[in-house]
């Protein structure tokens, strides 16, 4: 079922040319291409398939029957469905009768180029409301836009303004919490950003770091600086999202792993993602550690990662990482040999490296720091078995202050 709902002004004295150069209008409306008419009622008139549900006052709908007289156009059924306003000040009432009539029907058109003072705006209101749960049903809003005062309108599309309400929602909560809400439909114009966005999202949220940072952000930044040049109506949204994600790349590009997963790790934290916070808190301290040790042996630990990813056949961080947090281990090379028979790392090699590990700064309280990230991390991701969500946020802020201290040395 389609309709086509107007809303009736009092202008019924003499013809005006219309026009319309909208393809997406004039695919539903071909009849509106040009025409000679009183109003946009009359003109609505001549369109075919449609249900037309003129929204009146007592005034209006005389004015308008009077327009319909002068134009010719039969006036028995003009009215059959459509619905009387009968307190322009009953704001409720209004919401309540736009929203019966759109519920009733699965496309909908609406003319908001005439009506008393508010009406439009609440119609429009109305609209994007509906437009968040089913962009879909709204198929075209239709204006006569004025090129010469009483002689000439162009009939435009206000749609669009409608999907720039969903990407600036969009927008808005991808900034408070980098996820993307599904259910909020986009237009095709947008279809690439809401994309970006997704993408964004997905990899952020599994803490896929390595494809976030070297494809998925530098997208993002991408399609929010296009859409900066070519909507200014949500210029501060895309810019202040751009700047933030372009910060987070900076300090990827620049600064070692331990540090970004610190800043990361505050980022989410911030809008209350405490797991995700503490797990790159836990591996910033595994990354601190082998980054260390690996500044001081290049050599050494080169080649245990060329072994292990020979042996293992992936490019793995996680087993050097591993490898790095139990040189504190006692008969550590003992184990190694043990479950690695074939490496090639001798006794002595392997005491330089547990030197190396030893004498890190600090060594023995970021081990302390490493066991109680560990220890909350287990206990959240086991569905907070023994904590309170007020104690872990309060205990992992005191942990992200103990490794400023003894990580970032700030």
């Amino acid at each position: 079922m389609r309709c086509i709902i107007t809303i009736l002004g009092l202008s019924n004295s003499t013809n005006a040319r219309y026009i319309c150069n909208d393809t997406e209008i004039l695919n539903l409306l071909p009849n509106l291409k040009e025409n000679n008419s009183i109003n946009t009622f009359t003109l609505l008139n001549l369109c075919k398939g449609y249900d037309i549900i003129p929204l009146y006052t007592k005034d209006s709908k005389i004015a308008n029957l009077k327009a319909l007289s002068k134009a010719n156009i039969n006036c028995d059924n003009a009215f059959d469905k459509a619905r009387q306003i009968d307190d322009v000040g009953d704001f409720a009432e209004i919401f309540n009768i736009i929203n019966e009539i759109i519920k009733d029907y699965n496309e909908v058109i609406v003319d908001v180029s005439h009506g008393f003072r508010h009406l439009p705006m609440l119609v429009l209101t109305q609209l994007i409301i509906t437009n968040l749960q089913n962009s879909r049903k709204i198929c075209a809003i239709l204006f006569a836009k004025e090129l010469e005062q009483g002689k000439s309108y162009e009939i435009i599309n206000l749609k669009e303004y409608l999907d720039l309400a969903n990407i600036s929602y969009l927008l808005s909560t991808f900034d408070d919490n980098y996820t993307v809400a599904n259910h909020i439909p986009i237009g095709t114009k947008y279809k690439e950003l809401f994309s970006a966005l997704k993408g964004f999202s997905d990899n952020i949220m599994a803490l896929n770091i390595k494809e976030l940072f070297s494809s998925f952000a530098s997208r993002l930044i991408a399609e929010l600086d296009s859409n900066l040049l070519a909507n200014p109506a949500i210029y501060d949204y895309a810019n202040e999202l751009k700047e933030k994600i372009s910060n987070l790349q900076k300090i990827y590009n620049a600064k070692p792993a331990y540090e970004f997963y610190y800043h990361l790790a505050d980022d989410l934290i911030s809008k209350n993602y405490i797991l995700l916070g503490l797990i790159l808190l836990y591996e910033g301290v595994q990354e601190y550690i082998y980054t260390t040790i690996k500044l001081k042996n290049p050599n050494l630990i080169s080649q245990i990662e060329h072994y292990y990813k020979e042996k293992y056949q992936r490019d793995d961080s996680y087993l050097i990482k591993s490898f790095c947090m139990n040189l504190s281990k006692s008969k550590g090379y003992d184990r190694l040999k043990k479950r690695e028979k074939s490496i090639n790392l001798s006794h002595s090699e392997y005491e330089s490296l547990c030197a190396s590990y030893s004498n890190i700064m600090q060594i023995d309280k970021i081990n302390k720091l490493y066991k109680r990230l560990d220890k909350l991390r287990n206990n959240l991701a086991h569905a907070n078995s023994g904590d309170s969500i007020v104690n872990a946020k309060s205990n992992i802020k005191n942990h992200q202050n103990s490794y400023k201290q003894l990580i970032l040395k700030t």
